[in-house]
């Protein structure tokens, strides 16, 4: 039963503080993905994504189905649904454990990690099943782009 001597807001809704604890914390995970995203993108984008923009339209939007089926394949509902419950498991018990907090946390964001693991492998796969005249041309197109632009490649004429 409740506690009379509390306020009317505290006695109804118990659990909020641990959900606004959760969402804290998940935010906090969210900033800091996003945070060492952006510290690694130059003012033109990331490499990556400039390797995989200077790719023939086909290609690129294979790499792009790929990405989503893979996006599909980590981003379970049952997983997140688990991820969920051990943290909520891990900030109600009595004595808090910061390791196993951490190291859910890890999980969640190794998910995220896969991601590009896997784009990345893809893309050398495209690149690779390239022509030497092919990856010459592909090699001219990206250093058109902004990443690469003005590294020393001299940029060919668009006609």
């Amino acid at each position: 039963m409740s506690d009379p001597s509390l306020p009317p807001s505290a006695r109804r809704w118990p659990w909020l503080k641990i959900v606004l604890a959760i969402s804290l914390v998940l935010n906090m995970a969210l900033l800091g993905v996003l945070g060492g995203v952006f510290s690694r993108l130059g003012t033109q984008g990331s490499t990556l994504r400039a390797a995989v923009g200077a790719l023939p339209v086909d290609e690129r939007r294979a790499l792009r189905d790929a990405a989503r089926d893979h996006w599909r394949g980590v981003s379970d509902n049952l997983v997140r649904s688990r991820i969920r419950d051990d943290l909520q498991e891990i900030l109600r018990a009595e004595e808090f454990d910061a390791a196993a907090f951490e190291q859910t946390l890890r999980a969640s964001q190794e998910r995220l990690v896969m991601i590009g693991t896997q784009m990345r492998a893809d893309l050398v796969a495209s690149i690779a099943a390239m022509s030497p005249q092919e990856r010459r041309d592909y090699a001219d197109k990206l250093a058109r782009r902004g990443t690469w632009r003005n590294r020393g490649v001299p940029e060919r004429s668009r006609d």
